[in-house]
This record gives C-alpha cells, structure tokens and sequence, in this order.
C-alpha cells in the first residue's frame, strides 16, 4: 500500500459523510424525487430470500471446491481452483453488500456476515475494505480522496500520471497492456493491502485478524496437511489469480474512464454520482442472468451509488426509474455494452499512460476534460 493512500485511509476525515451533508442530500429536490418514485416501487424493501440462494450457492461452489483440491488429483485440483476463486469474489460482493446494509441491518449481523464472507472465506479484511469502500462511496474518482483511484503502478488521469516515478512511471507508460496482464495478481494485491491496513490497527481489527487466522488453516494449512505443500500452495496461489482475473473483468467498467473530479468541485451528490458511475447493460436472456449473477447486480452502478443499500435484486427494476427521470431532467446516463466500455478503458488508459512522456502530457492537458 502506497504512503497517499495510507495516509488517507489512516488520518482524512469525510466532511461528505457528516450530519450537515446527508441534511443537505435530504433537501435535494432531485433526490427526494428519486427517492420517492423508487420507493413507490418497492425498491428499498428487503430481499432476504434473494440473497440466500446466493450465499448457498456460494457456499455450495467454494464447499465443493475446496473437496475437489484436497481430493488431490490433477484435474480435480484444476476444477477446484476455479470454483475457490469465483467463490472468493461471490463471498466479497456478499460481504460488500452486508456492509452497505442492503443484506443485513443489525450491526452485529452485519459485522457476522462481513468477517464470516470477507475475512474469514476470501482473506480480505472486511475492516479495511469499509473503510477503503466508504471513502470511495463518498468520493468517488475524487482526486487524492477516493483510494480506488490512489496506485503507486498505475494512474487513472493525469493528476496521477504527471506525479509518477521510476518503475510507477514505466508502468503507466505501457498500463493499457499491463494491466490485464497482472489480473490475476489483483486479489493477493487487495489481500496485502488490507493487512498493511491490520498491521497498523491492529487493536481496531482484532476480529479480522482472528478470522484470517482461520482463513489460512481452512485454505492453507489443511489442504498441505492431506493433499501435500506443493498441491496446497499451488492450489491457493491458483484460486486468488481466478479471482484476480474475475475481478479485473468485472470491476474497472464501473467507474474508470468516465468523469474524474477535484476534491473541491461543487457537484451535488446526484451530479456527482451520474459523472462517475457507469452503467453495463445486460445481455439477452438467458445469457443475462449469468451476467448479472457474475456481476452481482452490480453492473447498475449508478442505482447502487445513489442508493448503496438497495439489496442488489431491486437495482434493475430501480434502473428504470433512474434512467426515467434523467431523461425528464436532461441529466446524464452513462449506459453502454460491455464490449463499448472495454474499448473505453483501454483508450483512456492508454491516453493517460502517454502523459509520462513530457510533449504528450502538455498537448493532452490542452484537450477539453471529459464531462
């Protein structure tokens, strides 16, 4: 973890998460009315049998994938390090929704479901990954604010660029290839964030060290103890690159490449929320339902950013509302295909990787700014 993002989680405090700000959302003409229209509907009603079957179902893949590994076989072994790594990124999306309140409301059950998916199944400090994600839901592409956006490799925009150096530098010359070809380094990259983050807090997140301390003996230990170190090793080595590769697919189309902002820009939360956030439509059916259970219902981002405690099954339903009224409003609606937006990340970040070098990056900072 890099000394500004750090520095962030560790010491910045949100002016946009206090009292006086959600007041001032409450006052929003543009809010209320979305609130309104998408409560008419039903959209903020709980959906517990919705996400049982999804954390049966996850549990189902990861069971069955951990008996394939310590079965021992090759092609056992194969199987079962993909199941362990989809189930990985399914337990984190469950484990992320239970922090937004949308899967539970308790805080105790909130705190169970978190540590149970996040910690204690994936190995991702769910301490570290609420206060990694709330920022990044208050700030979202904020420059120096949102920690999504703070990478000592690899540079969302120019402010980000322009500040890079040695192998930082090089690596966002050429990030539009290096990127997907690190993929499946991203969930170990995650996991080491979050224990920098357990290591400097270590008395706040006492129950996540417990919980990866279980996460290594369920994943780790015992798998080496029946089915051999170098089956054991290879084995979780191999289910975090699935779930770094599952994770690069899925995740850099919610924000990357729309709007970036300064921390001092004067947008309401519903602007705010609109420029950032972009929305990945749905195959036909029924390629569509496997799209939207990889995703998680999280291809609506925009739905998910204004309302983040929506339970995941609303958010298509609620999409419609939010799509109606921006139309009403003459207020934007990134939506696009999937092939559309791959095809916009790799532009842009090939765009910003040209910023090293210095007569690109002035002829670029002339450019009007994306809006």
């Amino acid at each position: 973890m890099n000394r500004y993002k750090a520095d962030v989680l560790d010491h910045f405090v949100s002016a946009k998460a206090s009292r006086d700000a959600r007041a001032a959302l409450r006052d929003d003409p543009v809010y209320r009315e979305l609130k309104s229209r998408l409560d008419a509907i039903g959209f903020f009603a709980p959906a517990p049998w919705d996400y049982a079957w999804r954390v049966a179902l996850a549990l189902a893949i990861g069971a069955a994938g951990w008996a394939a590994i310590v079965a021992g076989a090759w092609w056992t072994v194969a199987l079962g390090v993909i199941a362990v790594g989809i189930a990985m990124v399914q337990w984190s999306f469950l484990a992320h929704d239970a922090g937004h309140g949308a899967l539970a409301k308790r805080p105790w059950l909130v705190e169970l479901v978190g540590q149970t998916h996040s910690s204690l199944l994936s190995g991702f400090s769910f301490t570290y990954f609420r206060r990694s994600h709330d920022l990044h839901h208050f700030h979202t592409n904020e420059q120096e604010l949102d920690p999504d956006c703070l990478s000592d490799l690899f540079s969302v925009e120019a402010w980000s660029a322009e500040r890079k150096t040695g192998i930082g530098r090089w690596m966002t010359r050429y990030q539009a290839v290096l990127m997907p070809l690190l993929f499946p380094m991203w969930a170990l990259a995650m996991k080491w964030d979050g224990l920098c983050f357990l290591a400097r807090h270590p008395a706040r997140c006492w129950r996540d060290v417990t919980a990866i301390a279980l996460h290594v003996a369920l994943w780790l230990v015992v798998p080496i103890a029946i089915a051999g170190p170098v089956v054991g090793i290879v084995a979780y080595l191999g289910a975090n690159a699935i779930a770094g590769i599952y994770l690069g697919v899925v995740t850099p189309m919610n924000h990357q490449a729309t709007t970036y902002l300064g921390a001092a820009h004067t947008l309401s939360f519903v602007e705010h929320q609109l420029a950032t956030c972009r929305n990945i439509r749905s195959p036909a059916r029924p390629i569509g339902w496997l799209f939207d259970y990889l995703f998680v219902g999280l291809n609506r981002q925009i739905e998910h950013h204004l309302f983040p405690w929506a339970p995941v099954s609303r958010l298509p339903a609620g999409a419609r509302v939010v799509r109606a009224l921006c139309r009403e409003r003459g207020l934007p609606y990134n939506e696009m295909s999937y092939r559309a937006a791959v095809a916009e990340l790799v532009h842009h970040f090939a765009r910003v990787g040209r910023m090293t070098s210095r007569d690109a990056r002035w002829r670029l900072s002339s450019e009007s700014p994306r809006v």
